[in-house]
């Protein structure tokens, strides 16, 4: 699995389930590619504090916002 392949199953996994195979092929490039798995943390915080917007509040507190920035810095 290449990186750009890595990049459409970490975002294709926020909207449909994979395969066992792709999520431990997946898992595995991620284990040996650090930018990738970077990646994958930077979606993951993003895809939760998307759903923390549309589960009833209209926007982001300060204390919110302070925590999504530290989240996309590390």
């Amino acid at each position: 699995m290449d990186c750009k392949e890595a990049a459409y199953l970490i975002d294709k996994k926020d909207t449909e389930k994979l395969s066992f195979w792709k999520k431990l092929t997946l898992k595995f490039h991620n284990f040996m590619c650090k930018n990738c798995a970077e990646y994958q943390n930077d979606s993951n915080a993003i895809s939760k504090m998307i759903h923390k917007i549309y589960s009833g509040k209209q926007c982001l507190s300060c204390e919110e916002k302070s925590e999504m920035k530290e989240n996309l810095s590390k």
